[in-house]
């Protein structure tokens, strides 16, 4: 559907996330800690699933901001100070429209950066 590519980097990123669930020094200590060891894999495992959702969520993410801003780029255009401020800059875009929908976008990035 999207390509080679979007599978190659899904897979890396699996990969990456994978190895450093199993050979960081913490994540190692916390296992063993653990007395029993079901209870350690099976959280290892949860925290695998979940970290692969967020790794697609993100590159989803990526990919609807590169389809919408491909012919333009905000950043030479002096919308946007930097690269990181295109988000919520297509976020206004795009959902503005909806009411309550850009605060509540903004007021997750606050409470994101908070926990």
């Amino acid at each position: 559907m999207f390509g080679v590519a979007p599978a190659i980097v899904l897979f890396g990123l699996r990969l990456g996330q994978t190895s450093s669930l199993t050979l960081n020094n913490n994540n190692n200590n916390n296992k063993y800690g653990i007395k029993v060891c079901f209870y350690s894999f099976r959280a290892m495992w949860a925290s695998a699933v979940i970290l692969s959702l967020v790794y697609t969520f993100n590159f989803f993410t990526g990919m609807i901001l590169y389809s919408a801003y491909k012919t333009c780029d905000p950043v030479s255009a002096g919308e946007v100070g930097g690269a990181d401020e295109l988000l919520p800059l297509y976020v206004m875009q795009a959902l503005s429209s909806f009411k309550g929908v850009p605060g509540f976008f903004v007021a997750g990035i606050f409470s994101a950066s908070l926990g």
